[in-house]
């Protein structure tokens, strides 16, 4: 379950960020990736992520 989890956060990073090959191991390192991610977004990059996780929690 983690292991899925883990490569469906990584498609979705890579989705909204462009960021490939992002490496999470574990919950804390996922936060710490989203982020770290999230700091190096520009502003429409930014808005992009909040409509893809509103879609994800609809």
């Amino acid at each position: 379950m983690l292991q899925k989890s883990s490569a469906l956060m990584s498609k979705l990073i890579e989705r909204v960020t462009g960021l490939t090959n992002v490496n999470i191991t574990g919950m804390d390192s996922w936060l710490q990736t989203i982020i770290m991610s999230l700091e190096r977004l520009n502003t429409q990059q930014q808005s992009r992520w909040v409509g893809v996780m509103s879609e994800i929690d609809a």
